[in-house]
């Protein structure tokens, strides 16, 4: 996807996650997150994908809802449902990415 795209800037984030399924629980890893979506590669392809499901990122008390934009091999492009993101800034989101990398948690 060009990122000329995107609404809001992709910041590097390399935080664990698991997408939650019907079937089950995925790992993944969130390569990079926006206050608006994220790109999340997985260790083994999955198969097909739901149009929407909830994912749990490390650090955060609350698994978001979110929808499927695109899929490549083993990696998928995700849209937080339900608007934007609390961190409708880069700073907030950087300052953001900085608390979960070093284990300070939920705010």
């Amino acid at each position: 996807m060009s990122s000329q795209r995107r609404k809001s800037v992709r910041r590097r984030a390399l935080l664990p996650a698991k997408v939650l399924l019907p079937a089950g629980t995925v790992e993944c890893l969130v390569n990079d997150l926006s206050d608006e979506g994220a790109k999340l590669q997985f260790r083994m392809s999955p198969g097909a994908w739901p149009a929407q499901f909830r994912i749990m990122i490390a650090g955060e008390v609350t698994p978001r809802l979110c929808k499927l934009r695109w899929s490549t091999g083993l990696h998928i492009g995700i849209e937080f449902s339900g608007g934007r993101n609390a961190l409708l800034n880069p700073a907030a989101l950087e300052a953001r990415l900085v608390q979960l990398r070093t284990g300070q948690g939920a705010q």
